[in-house]
């Protein structure tokens, strides 16, 4: 195993869990972290990626469901369920779970009925949290009941009961700010994602409804609707239909923020970094030989390199020349480094 991939592998596990941590302090957890980049947060990826990643930090997994417990209807529930099904995020496995837990905790059926219990789930029971290195931790004494009825096994969980509001000026906050406003629709990340493109000529509702993780129908019957109020603009340009959000309205709904809100695609940048972080979590691909390295590592680089470019990062994939083995191995590991760097510092 080559000893700089291992020094990396646990570089990388940290850093996503500090952007994490970031992320759900802004939004109200009561944690420790450092300063959180203006990037506009996405609930849904957020939720999704601690169902993963979140597993190697417990207490990150219990302030999750403490937060998803006092806002209720801030999450897009039938978003979730469709990037989850459609993605390929890890933290699918146990949502369920986490559906099952906040409707028994909350006494409703809100969660579940979004998101059902896979029927075909594996029998075993699984852990739901590791240490660091990746081993299970074992439950001691009882099982929270809950959990373990969906096959996921832990201690008891005991919500400390202490989150607070999320951060009304921070810019990354922006998307919950517009939520608890309007509601959690496609027309929130409308206007977010037209707030945060202000010189654009205006955007068609596909690349829109890309962009935002909506259906197309959806976005398209909302931007119609939104610009009859006169706050997005319409016009015709050759085939196509474009919106844009007026000066007057971004500025009302940006004007108190701390700093300008910045755009991310949540959907590309955190599929991106998850499957970077299970493959280098691998021992076998630790163990693997460069060149089988560089393999592995090219398919995923191929699946984003196109997408990359537009999520909002100034980070690009692109690879001039041609590198094997040890050599692109290392590039992949400083665009990682980079992507990370601007999510963490900005």
């Amino acid at each position: 195993m080559s000893e700089s991939l291992k020094n990396f592998r646990d570089e990388l596990q940290d850093s996503l869990l500090t952007l994490l941590w970031q992320q759900w302090c802004v939004c109200g957890v009561q944690g420790h972290a450092g300063a959180t980049a203006p990037w506009c947060i996405d609930p849904e990826i957020l939720v999704l990626l601690t169902c993963s990643i979140g597993r190697r930090e417990p207490r990150m997994f219990d302030e999750m469901l403490d937060l998803l417990k006092s806002m209720q209807g801030i999450v897009n529930l039938q978003r979730l369920k469709t990037i989850a099904r459609t993605g390929s995020f890890g933290g699918k496995s146990v949502l369920p779970a986490v559906a099952g837990y906040l409707d028994k905790i909350v006494k409703t059926k809100i969660w579940t009925n979004a998101i059902r219990k896979d029927p075909e789930s594996a029998a075993s029971p699984v852990p739901l949290f590791f240490f660091k290195d990746g081993r299970a931790m074992e439950s001691f004494g009882k099982t929270d009941p809950i959990f373990e009825e969906y096959g996921v096994l832990c201690g008891p969980i005991v919500l400390r009961g202490l989150v607070g509001p999320f951060d009304l000026r921070h810019p990354a906050c922006m998307l919950l700010r517009l939520r608890s406003f309007l509601g959690a629709t496609s027309r929130s990340g409308i206007c977010l994602y037209l707030c945060t493109h202000p010189n654009s000529q205006g955007e068609n509702p596909s690349r829109i409804a890309k962009e935002i993780g909506h259906a197309q129908r959806a976005v398209q019957n909302s931007l119609v609707s939104m610009s009859k109020s006169g706050y997005i603009t319409r016009r015709e340009h050759a085939r196509d239909t474009l919106y844009a959000i007026t000066p007057e309205m971004k500025k009302v709904l940006t004007q108190d923020l701390k700093a300008e809100p910045l755009w991310c695609n949540w959907i590309t940048i955190g599929g991106l970094l998850e499957k970077m972080w299970v493959v280098f979590d691998s021992k076998k691909f630790l163990e693997a030989d460069p060149i089988v390295q560089s393999v592995t590592l090219r398919v995923i680089v191929n699946e984003y390199k196109n997408s990359l470019p537009e999520s909002g990062l100034p980070v690009t994939l692109d690879l001039q020349g041609h590198l094997e083995g040890e050599e692109y191995l290392a590039w992949v590991v400083e665009k990682v480094k980079a992507i990370i760097n601007v999510l963490i510092v900005g």
